[in-house]
């Protein structure tokens, strides 16, 4: 596994490393260039204050929206890969995007009926295009990005792991489930098709049995995504339907799962859900933001609904809190709260991080539910929300901590943050490498990381 370095920011000039050692004289013009920036830096306006401590004091600032996305396109590889536009190497390295892979071990995507990607699921043409939004969508997008990884083989007899591409969360997707399958048929309309959901699975359980790659080790190398919530360790053996079939292959891969339910016939890790990233904005004119559902009606969501209101009463410098649009107040925020809704997580934490801005957790359960290959307690903090007193003292000590360690929190992000683009290939290249160690077919060996450039806090230095 990649393990980032963690040396503190010097000073307020973040320095960075290329691989390649570079020659005497270009040592002198970059400590040339050093120098010129050095002398700026101190004969700058002394009298304009620092955003981050701006972002306490008013509730009314106003500013344009950066031009900065937080994805852009890159060639890799002779593949169309994202790479998220605050993780890019040093301009003029030889180091190139693949250095961020961990799987070092082939695997093979099976191309059979297994493959619902070109399938006809629904009358609709543009009903794949809705779904790649939703937050249970990373069965479409570990397709997309395992059809793209440079360590695929088309030699299954190659591969150390098999990926299912059947998109089972897709079959699960809100609405009258059942509907889903009465317009999904095998081989571009040959039969079969399904009746429903159930019948669709053991089709698919089915398949795996034939399999010779994996009757060889019951399925302890394939890979399957069933992270929707209708995949809860409670209901995976009998799901609802008129057929109620069992699907005991299916549960003897290994699971991206979700939130942790596992099956206990395989290796699992959680889902981190899909995430929606705000428009980055260096200019931290807010301490905080939740836009969530408030649900009066159910008593899981109070915490979320004590939140708003101590916020409110004190008299905390807010973007927004409740129900709303979630950008731009996430990314003029510095802290973002996830609080727990119908279950412990939910998409909000990838929509903070992505946003660049530094979550809040309030309950311990919500790292459990997390992959752990995250240092997760590293790039957030734990809010203490089950009193107001606790609240306002959670909040006091966080907002007493100095910029510098704001700073580093927002440099480790940085270290991540390709990782929590779905539509990149590095989430599932972490997850696929997570399990390849787990499985004993490859060493995560710590690996020092210190040429990543992080734009993003390049832009919150300059906006001093």
């Amino acid at each position: 596994m990649i393990k980032f370095s963690s040396s503190p920011i010097p000073g307020l000039l973040p320095m960075y490393e290329a691989r390649r050692k570079p020659s005497r004289l270009s040592n002198l013009l970059w400590t040339s260039l050093l120098f010129v920036i050095l002398v700026l830096w101190t004969r700058r306006d002394t009298s304009v204050q620092s955003p981050i401590k701006e972002s306490s004091k008013s509730n009314n600032s106003e500013h344009t929206p950066s031009p900065y996305r937080d994805t852009t396109p890159t060639s890799f590889l002779s593949h169309d890969i994202h790479v998220t536009s605050t993780s890019t190497v040093v301009a003029g390295s030889s180091v190139d995007p693949s250095s961020l892979l961990q799987l070092k071990v082939p695997f093979y995507v099976y191309t059979n009926e297994l493959d619902w990607s070109n399938h006809a699921f629904y009358k609709s043409s543009d009903f794949i295009d809705n779904y790649k939004g939703a937050k249970h969508a990373d069965d479409y997008w570990f397709l997309t990005n395992a059809l793209k990884h440079p360590m695929r083989t088309t030699d299954p007899n190659e591969a150390k792991l098999f990926f299912v591409p059947t998109l089972l969360n897709m079959g699960s997707r809100g609405g009258p489930l059942d509907y889903f399958f009465r317009e999904l048929c095998i081989e571009k309309g040959i039969k079969p098709c399904f009746k429903d959901r159930s019948e669709a699975y053991h089709y698919v359980d089915g398949r795996l049995a034939k399999s010779p790659y994996f009757q060889r080790s019951q399925g302890k190398d394939h890979v399957i995504v069933a992270s929707h919530w209708t995949f809860r360790q409670d209901r995976w053996c009998n799901i609802e339907g008129p057929t109620n079939y069992t699907h005991p292959n299916i549960l003897s891969c290994n699971l991206i799962n979700f939130e942790g339910y596992i099956s206990g016939k395989s290796l699992a890790s959680p889902s981190m859900y899909i995430g929606r990233a705000c428009d980055l904005d260096s200019r931290k004119i807010f301490d905080f933001s939740m836009t969530a559902s408030l649900h009066p009606e159910k008593p899981v969501f109070q915490t979320r609904r004590d939140i708003c209101q101590w916020l409110q009463a004190g008299n905390y410098s807010v973007a927004h809190c409740g129900e709303g649009p979630q950008c731009p107040a996430l990314s003029r925020s510095r802290y973002g709260f996830h609080s727990r809704g119908d279950t412990w997580g939910s998409n909000r934490v990838m929509d903070t991080l992505r946003s660049r801005t530094v979550p809040l957790f309030t309950n311990e359960e919500q790292y459990k539910i997390l992959p752990s290959f995250i240092p997760w307690r590293d790039i957030s903090y734990l809010v203490n929300a089950t009193t107001q007193e606790s609240f306002d003292a959670s909040l006091q000590d966080i907002l007493s901590r100095p910029d510098s360690e704001y700073l580093e929190m927002q440099q480790r992000i940085g270290r991540y943050v390709h990782i929590f683009d779905h539509k990149s290939v590095y989430q599932f290249d972490a997850y696929m490498a997570d399990f390849a160690a787990r499985l004993g077919f490859q060493n995560n060996s710590v690996q020092e990381v210190s040429w990543i450039r992080d734009d993003y806090l390049d832009m919150l230095l300059m906006s001093q």
